[in-house]
């Protein structure tokens, strides 16, 4: 209901929860024992298709300020029960071979906050993570290429319902390292072109064919831009600010015990951030694996498998 508007973590909602909202939060009462499984009945309906590209034509194109989008051509459902384990542990789209060009809508169809939403960090390596506390009627736009993003367990007792898609400006295609149609790579990725993404032009409308795109977005793109082109960082932030990602940059090593501090907030304590986490799994039994992984040099001196990197 209502046009859908900028959310930030401290602004009050723009549109009230409606009927169908509050029918979603109670999910879990329908479904006791398992998610429902509605992504492919969603999907194919033409009405939500078109919906989807209104969505994209009148809110995405204008955000980006981009007549030309290349956008996920199936968006994604998700749904977190109330009482449901973690859906995802903190990851990157980068770490799924995702291009670093894609900027991401996360779009809620019920009220999301806290464990019923989606967590991430505001930047690229700051692991200050916070959920997405927006209602429907409200979408964030996030660099989920680079910033860590996951879900923890859902111990509200509100049922999460939202759906999200990835977006390339045309600006960048160029640098976006998405195969064109009739490049011979756009048959060896999953990431290409009339498979992966669809393509919206300047007048709104969908092409379907490689004959169009070199008609109609081929003679656009223009000259291929330099790197130093490239637009500055966004961070997990409303998408009424006009940022856009850049090339990666790794972020600067943290001292262990932040590092485990950080880790122990991400992931609810200190042993869960053992488990998920390599390197305060390495902290925590150093001693012993330093004994152990090593070998005998052709002397006979005892030399360690593993060279650590000094704390900062």
């Amino acid at each position: 209901q209502g046009s859908p508007r900028v959310a930030g973590p401290d602004q009050k909602p723009v549109v009230q929860s409606s009927e169908p909202a509050t029918i979603l939060q109670n999910l879990h009462h329908h479904f006791p024992n398992q998610r429902p499984r509605l992504q492919s009945p969603l999907i194919q309906d033409p009405e939500f298709t078109k919906l989807y590209h209104d969505f994209v034509r009148q809110v995405v194109r204008s955000n980006l300020e981009e007549d030309m989008l290349i956008f996920e051509h199936c968006p994604n459902l998700r749904i977190h029960l109330a009482g449901e384990k973690s859906l995802t542990s903190p990851r990157t789209d980068k770490d799924h071979q995702h291009s670093e060009a894609e900027i991401n809508f996360w779009v809620p169809l019920t009220s999301c906050f806290g464990d019923a939403s989606l967590w991430a960090e505001s930047a690229p390596g700051k692991g200050n993570f916070h959920p997405f506390e927006v209602e429907p009627g409200q979408a964030v736009r996030f660099y989920g290429n680079q910033c860590l993003h996951f879900t923890r367990d859902n111990r509200t007792d509100s049922s999460r319902v939202s759906f999200d898609f990835r977006a390339i400006r045309m600006r960048d295609f160029h640098w976006s390292q998405v195969p064109p149609p009739g490049d011979p790579r756009a048959n060896e990725v999953r990431w290409s072109i009339f498979a992966y993404y669809d393509v919206m032009v300047a007048d709104g409308s969908i092409l379907t064919s490689p004959e169009e795109w070199e008609e109609r977005v081929v003679p656009a793109l223009g000259p291929r831009k330099l790197a130093e082109e490239v637009p500055p960082v966004l961070g997990a932030v409303p998408y009424g600010d006009q940022l856009a990602p850049a090339s990666p940059r790794r972020a600067q090593r943290s001292p262990s015990p932040e590092h485990q501090a950080a880790c122990g907030l991400r992931y609810g304590s200190q042993r869960e951030a053992r488990r998920h986490c390599a390197r305060c799994g390495w902290i925590a039994n150093r001693r012993r694996l330093l004994d152990i992984l090593c070998f005998s040099d052709s002397t006979g001196a005892k030399r360690p498998w593993i060279i650590e990197n000094p704390d900062p």
